[in-house]
């Protein structure tokens, strides 16, 4: 009789631990979704528009993925409206899901690459006047040791100093 009693209890115990992972990893689907999410930037609280770039995506709820290819954001964008900002400030932004493992910005200026360095979830705007192209790239990792990835991708967005 006690074994039957410890053996009920093992497989309670076993049952629960077992929908508490799935649980966690249907949140973990839900919070990131089937596309990559896309980041909020803003300017003294105005939108920035933002345009999906290349990305690699796991569609964990389907057991796909999907990688897709896009132009250098100065291609991507030429025909876009540049939002306009002041030189010197602040932009901001935002992923409302999980916050990506990684994150990088890059910025083209007349044909130069640089690097942005990004101070909490924030930028400095150039102090000077000009076109600027931006490629915000982010990557959202299961495991940082063995760099399992769950997606990465760019978003793009042009702004004009003023």
């Amino acid at each position: 009789m006690k074994i039957q009693i410890i053996l009920m209890l093992c497989l309670i115990i076993l049952l629960f631990t077992g929908c508490s992972l799935e649980a966690k990893r249907s949140n973990l689907t839900k919070e990131l979704g089937e596309t990559p999410p896309q980041p909020v930037i803003t300017f003294e609280n105005k939108a920035i528009s933002v345009y999906q770039s290349s990305y690699c995506w796991n569609n964990a709820s389907k057991g796909t993925g999907t990688c897709a290819d896009y132009a250098a954001p100065s291609e991507q964008l030429k025909d876009k409206d540049k939002d306009r900002v002041k030189a010197g400030g602040r932009l901001t932004y935002k992923f409302h899901v999980k916050n990506p493992t990684e994150i990088t910005l890059t910025q083209s200026h007349n044909g130069t690459f640089t690097e942005v360095p990004l101070v909490g979830e924030s930028f400095e705007v150039p102090t000077e006047k000009g076109i600027y192209y931006y490629s915000l790239s982010a990557v959202w990792l299961k495991d940082t040791k063995s760099r399992v990835s769950e997606g990465s991708s760019s978003y793009t967005f042009v702004i004009e100093v003023i």
